[in-house]
């Protein structure tokens, strides 16, 4: 966002003619990034929940919650490791949607429980 930011200065000042359209666009993207646009527009983007306690679904999918091992396991320290790192998940900070997932198929509301890991 700097390296957007720095250029749209940069714009800003170099072009003469198009200096209103420059601006336009670095106040669009000032209002997108910044965390508050967020909060005043969750209303907007919220969605009602759709759960229904009777039905029993197929299976439960959640995005986020756990990091894949590589993001801190350096190829050098791996192979003196006493464990096998692919067994093992780093946990984040959105860590509760794994466990509402399971809590969710624990409960009988559905079958399966699938999750992805943030593999960087």
């Amino acid at each position: 966002m700097l390296y957007l930011f720095s250029g749209l200065l940069w714009l800003i000042i170099k072009l003469k003619k198009q200096r209103k359209l420059v601006l336009v666009i670095t106040l669009y993207f000032y209002l997108v990034s910044i965390p508050i646009t967020g909060t005043l527009f969750w209303s907007v983007w919220n969605k009602e929940d759709t759960f229904k306690s009777e039905k029993v679904y197929d299976g439960v999918v959640v995005l986020t919650g756990g990091v894949d091992y590589n993001w801190y396991i350096e190829e050098r320290v791996y192979r003196n490791l006493l464990f096998d790192p692919e067994q093992y998940f780093h946990f984040n900070r959105h860590a509760e949607r794994i466990y509402a997932g399971i809590s969710f198929v624990q409960s009988g509301h559905a079958k399966k429980f699938l999750f992805a890991t943030n593999v960087m």
